[in-house]
């Protein structure tokens, strides 16, 4: 052991200096990455140590992964890295000392999801000559899934689980947020035209900047310190903004709805400070738009009235049409195989009413679609199966008074927005975006931990706790 190990110590040094003078001959730009990569092994080797600490920083550092530039940035292959590690890591230690993970009817359904209807999605893709490129992009949002269960075992064990994951969904809404202002601010700064201003939009972060504003307001509900009430309505302004600027019309709709729903489940005094929010955020809203923006805030209201006002067009908006086309088109190839579905990155053909012309894409304005498409039948039945029983586990763990009331709000700030995000699913590319998915596998994955946590004591009937 001793001389192979000297061996393979030499084998790497002489390796790395090799691999070091070609960058250095071939891509000089290219030479840095080299003890950057040596320094991430450092901390990789660091942060393994310690799983929690391992975990936070892995589901942080989901930023790095959301980027809205064209093409493969360097920090996305890094994460990628760093998540494929991790999951290799989480899974391979369990199986290899028989810990079990997979402890409920919840569990095994997820499980099962995730490797078969992975499997599935990548030979039917393989099968049906789906582009190689949009089938890794597929298969990279659905492994986005595989965190239901460190996130799950997580808010199950540790004694701050629940909170880290809440805090790191309000980490990725705030700072998302800052980004949208940011982009916002050049787009003003570069405007020569006025509808530049007025129709510009920033799409692919919506998801995790609805469930900050959700979660800041149940959070604001919630809170008894004036000075706590006072910087949360400043932080739930701010990101409700970013929400606003991110013209997403179909999560416009979803936040209505959601807060809805709060209406309906909160009680008498709650009920009331929401509509009484409602009122004071429209109007603080309004007033720090023309404050800080000045002669574009009639462009920016302009732009997002226009929006508002084509949701309730109906059959007259002509993009809800094309979307409506789409869906048809779709419906074709589902009823041509609806049981195996036609795998990841498969293209469908179409007619586009917007550019007047034949298109092959590969993602779907509807998210149950594209699973069916996707996955199959069985598969589509699996995820609503999931969707379904962790609405069910958060509204439970809610109204559960065994349940310590800050784990009742986090589960309440889990129920709106899983309903939320159902709705949006509707007409959204849901299940091929994988800020969605990984919002998706987190709220679950909190949901089933609060309620495992919990056991008896945070849902009452024990036939139905196997949720």
């Amino acid at each position: 052991m001793w001389r192979w190990g000297q061996r393979a110590l030499w084998a790497a040094l002489l390796g790395g200096l090799a691999l070091a003078l070609l960058a250095a001959w071939r891509r000089p730009d290219w030479v840095l990455l080299l003890p950057a990569a040596l320094a991430g092994l450092g901390v990789g080797a660091v942060l393994f140590r310690y799983p929690v600490l391992n975990l936070s920083v892995l589901l942080g550092g989901f930023v790095l992964a959301v980027n809205s530039d064209q093409g493969i940035q360097v920090t996305e292959v890094l994460y990628g890295l760093y998540y494929y590690a991790y999951l290799l890591h989480w899974y391979g230690s369990r199986f290899l000392t028989g810990d079990r993970f997979a402890r409920t009817v919840l569990d095994r359904v997820v499980a099962v999801l995730i490797v078969a209807g992975g499997g599935l999605g990548v030979l039917s893709g393989l099968i049906f000559g789906a582009p190689l490129g949009l089938l890794r992009g597929d298969l990279t949002a659905f492994l986005m899934l595989a965190l239901y269960f460190p996130v799950k075992e997580l808010c199950r064990t540790y004694r701050r689980g629940p909170e880290i994951i809440v805090g790191v969904l309000l980490w990725l809404g705030l700072f998302l947020s800052v980004n949208t202002f940011r982009l916002f601010r050049e787009v003003i700064h570069s405007a020569t035209i006025g509808w530049q201003v007025a129709d510009v939009r920033f799409g692919s972060v919506e998801t995790l900047i609805l469930v900050a504003c959700f979660a800041l307001l149940v959070f604001l509900l919630f809170a008894r310190r004036w000075w706590e009430r006072v910087g949360l309505l400043g932080l739930f302004l701010f990101v409700l903004g970013a929400l606003l600027l991110t013209r997403g019309r179909t999560f416009w709709v979803a936040f209505a709805f959601g807060l809805v729903l709060l209406l309906v489940l909160l009680r008498g005094p709650q009920r009331v400070r929401l509509v009484g929010l409602a009122a004071v955020g429209t109007a603080a809203l309004t007033a720090v738009t023309f404050l800080f923006f000045g002669r574009v805030a009639d462009l920016i209201l302009s732009g997002t009235l226009n929006r508002m006002e084509m949701i309730g067009s109906g059959t007259r908006d002509v993009s809800l049409l094309s979307r409506i086309v789409e869906w048809r088109a779709v419906w074709d190839y589902i009823v041509a195989n609806p049981i195996l579905g036609y795998g990841f990155g498969t293209e469908y053909r179409y007619f586009d009413i917007l550019v007047l012309g034949t298109l092959e894409k590969g993602f779907i304005h509807n998210g149950y679609l594209a699973a069916w498409f996707k996955i199959g039948v069985f598969g589509l039945a699996l995820l609503l199966f999931w969707w379904g029983a962790a609405l069910v586990a958060a509204y439970r763990a809610y109204r559960s008074g065994l349940v310590p009331e800050r784990h009742r709000a986090f589960a309440l700030v889990a129920f709106v927005s899983l309903a939320a995000l159902a709705l949006a699913a509707n007409a959204s590319i849901f299940f091929a975006v994988m800020d969605h998915l990984f919002t998706f596998a987190l709220l679950t994955g909190l949901v089933s931990g609060l309620v495992q946590r919990c056991d008896a004591a945070a849902v009452p009937a024990r036939p139905r706790a196997a949720l």
